[in-house]
């Protein structure tokens, strides 16, 4: 029976992956732009809202819960690879880019080098997901719920305040690890195994009020300190993880249905994501768009329109990259997975005796 995903979470991983496109866009802009003029202004108040989009993307995942499967790790790979290396190669042939074996050797392995950071963390969680919903199951809903407040109290108090007096911090990687991500991953699972109610409401102007509050302060403290204080974008404040979860919860709750238009567009997410942060081809698209060139005024709207255009055009990328290597893809992962040794590897992984 073909089961139809509501499309509430679809829209959601859409207008996410808008938001991180937008919000590469505004910071593309923002190093060009002098504190405190129209450009600065609305450059971080927009990021405010932007900021939260990928802790989104981790407690989605959370929520519905990882199923570890050998063989989408390895589509997963296959997709990140393909890109990288068929975008740096582009960028060689067009010029865009001089060749520096030393450097460049790092787009053939883009998972292990960190190409894309993203790409390299979530892997991480993914490989790490089985622990972890076990680990969510096995527990009382109290002790749960003691473990994410020692954890809240750490990963995002702690860091808040360490920012904001300049200090060292214990996790010094501004939430783009594993911590992070682990935190909100064990989050959407507690919110979907022990069915917190929300008023979708409330949590949609609570997630207004947080990103401008983010904003103001920023400003604020930019204005006292006489220079550009941005670290309150880093992934764990407690601004951006309030915002992360009262957006993602506002959704929760939004009754649309199936939509087959959303539900199809929302597949291609992560390779518009590994498209358009290729580092070679990013830079050339930001040049091609005049981005920092563009007049404070106009910026808002013309960013905000090119982010749908990428969004589309590069899934359709997807779509033709799948059209001619998905087929192929199948076939070599069915070989890989039916080795004993890969099989016991991925027994151990799911934690299957």
């Amino acid at each position: 029976m073909n089961i139809q995903r509501k499309s509430n979470f679809e829209l959601l991983r859409i207008i996410c992956m808008q938001l991180i496109i937008w919000g590469h866009l505004i910071n593309k802009f923002s190093e060009q732009t002098p504190i405190i003029g129209l450009g600065y202004i609305e450059s971080h108040f927009f990021k405010s809202f932007t900021i939260v989009a990928v802790n989104v993307f981790v407690l989605i995942s959370g929520y519905f819960s990882i199923s570890f499967k050998l063989s989408r790790l390895l589509k997963l790979g296959q997709e990140t690879w393909f890109y990288s290396v068929s975008l740096f190669i582009l960028a060689i042939y067009m010029g865009w880019h001089h060749l520096t074996l030393q450097k460049d050797i790092l787009y053939l392995c883009p998972v292990f080098s960190k190409i894309y950071w993203f790409i390299t963390i979530y892997i991480i969680l993914y490989i790490l997901s089985p622990c972890l919903n076990k680990l969510a199951l096995s527990i009382s809903k109290n002790h749960f719920k003691s473990i994410l407040l020692i954890g809240f109290f750490i990963i995002y108090v702690w860091h808040t305040l360490s920012f904001i007096l300049n200090s060292s911090r214990p996790i010094d990687d501004a939430g783009f690890g594993i911590p992070n991500f682990v935190y909100l991953y064990l989050l959407g699972r507690y919110i979907k195994l022990h069915n917190i109610h929300t008023i979708k409401q409330h949590f949609l102007l609570l997630y207004f009020i947080i990103s401008i509050s983010l904003f103001i302060f920023q400003l604020i403290y930019s204005i006292i300190l006489g220079f550009s204080f941005t670290a309150l974008f880093s992934y764990n404040t407690i601004f951006v993880f309030l915002g992360s979860v009262t957006l993602f919860l506002f959704f929760k709750k939004l009754n649309i249905g199936y939509n087959a238009f959303i539900n199809k567009w929302a597949k291609y997410c992560l390779a518009i994501y590994i498209i358009h942060m290729h580092p070679l081809f990013w830079n050339k698209i930001c040049e091609f768009l005049q981005i920092i060139n563009i007049p404070p005024i106009w910026f808002i709207p013309y960013s905000f329109s090119i982010s749908i255009v990428m969004y589309f055009t590069f899934a359709l990328v997807e779509q033709v990259r799948l059209y001619f290597f998905d087929k192929i893809e199948n076939k070599i992962n069915n070989r890989i997975i039916q080795i004993p040794i890969v099989q016991k590897v991925e027994n151990k992984i799911k934690l299957i005796a």
